[in-house]
């Protein structure tokens, strides 16, 4: 991919990032999100100056252009390799607010993964094991895994 398309991939997913799409039931799940999503957006507006209301649901909410503008910015100036990092973390969590986190040291790769991870986790924990959604789980952290070593190592 280009450099442009990939800002604009890791931009797309202002209007949809999990951070901001919130369950309204069940209750445990809904604070479960609130619990480990609120500091993440409470970060990037302190942090990255990109604020991003919370909705119910999973029906894409347009971002303020203001925000686009500060998250358009952080991802710019990234170098192309990490940028490349950011796309796919970004990708992995279904947030760019996430995926910032991790590029920023916010977050470790456990704690990225974990983040992106918890509507998965509660369906494991109240439906059941799922041999396939287990697999997608553990390929998941690894590449959180692998993107955290990258962005640890020295440019």
């Amino acid at each position: 991919m280009r450099r442009g398309d990939l800002i604009a991939h890791v931009l797309n997913h202002a209007e949809t990032d999990l951070c901001r799409h919130r369950a309204e039931a069940p209750a445990g799940l809904a604070a479960r999100q609130a619990a480990a999503w609120d500091s993440l957006l409470d970060w990037a507006r302190a942090t990255l100056g990109v604020s991003l209301p919370v909705v119910a649901g999973v029906i894409a909410a347009p971002a303020a252009p203001e925000a686009l503008a500060a998250l358009a910015r952080h991802i710019e100036a990234l170098d192309d390799s990490r940028l490349a990092a950011l796309a796919r973390a970004t990708s992995l969590a279904g947030s760019a607010i996430i995926g910032l986190a991790l590029m920023h040291g916010r977050l470790d790769a456990a704690q990225a993964f974990a983040a992106a991870t918890i509507d998965e986790h509660w369906s494991l924990e109240h439906w059941g094991e799922d041999e396939e959604a287990r697999a997608r789980l553990d390929q998941q952290r690894t590449e959180f895994d692998c993107i955290a070593r990258f962005v640890a190592s020295p440019s």
